[in-house]
């Protein structure tokens, strides 16, 4: 198996998967000086110690860290994880992580801002330069998973066009609901036609437009 940080190689999933080069697509102007561009490890850590305890409350920087070794965990985000930073005149303002689940799905891991940054909208015109990118190169789903209580949450979710797809109980995050958005028509169709009462409702408009 080649050494997948050798010169020349993929160094993350996303680009050993799909083939995606991010520095082609980022970083990306959010205007003034706000900007959405490629992280590294030490910028996730380094945001996750500083802000996501006030972010998300007292015991939360500690959460995304818990269980098995540092090392491998370190492992995880420099060779598994995506990690956008947001930047405002230099200065960090906001974190996504993101990493491919299998060769078809990319999932959501982190999305923060801090406290001044939030209610802007920002991560809006990252996320759908993200995405197209995501199908460009065959991605058919993105998931994201939050608990059924964080409602800020589940309504940004959903106007990304994500519906809920299930629902879970974990030692690490608690009660969680997954959200899913479709990328291609296909997948989207099956999951309608097979998990949701609105597949029959989709078809018949479907064939209302092919009658039209």
């Amino acid at each position: 198996m080649p050494d997948c940080g050798a010169v020349g190689l993929p160094s993350r999933l996303s680009e050993i998967l799909w083939g995606i080069n991010y520095s082609q697509h980022f970083p990306l102007s959010l205007g003034d000086e706000l900007t959405a561009g490629i992280g590294d490890v030490k910028d996730a850590q380094q945001f996750m110690a500083a802000h996501y305890g006030s972010i998300f409350g007292t015991s939360a920087d500690a959460s995304f860290w818990t269980g098995g070794s540092s090392d491998a965990r370190e492992r995880y985000l420099e060779r598994v994880c995506d990690v956008f930073v947001f930047r405002d005149a230099g200065e960090a303002v906001g974190l996504f992580l993101g990493n491919p689940v299998d060769w078809s799905t990319y999932y959501i891991r982190s999305t923060a801002f801090v406290r001044a940054y939030q209610g802007r909208a920002l991560y809006q015109r990252f996320l759908k330069t993200l995405f197209e990118v995501l199908a460009d190169a065959g991605v058919e789903r993105i998931e994201a998973e939050t608990a059924p209580s964080n409602l800020q949450c589940v309504m940004a979710l959903t106007r990304q066009r994500f519906v809920a797809s299930g629902n879970a109980l974990t030692d690490r995050w608690g009660a969680v609901t997954k959200f899913t958005r479709h990328l291609h028509a296909g997948p989207k169709a099956v999951f309608l036609r097979q998990y949701c009462c609105a597949g029959d409702v989709h078809e018949a408009q479907n064939q209302r437009q092919r009658h039209s």
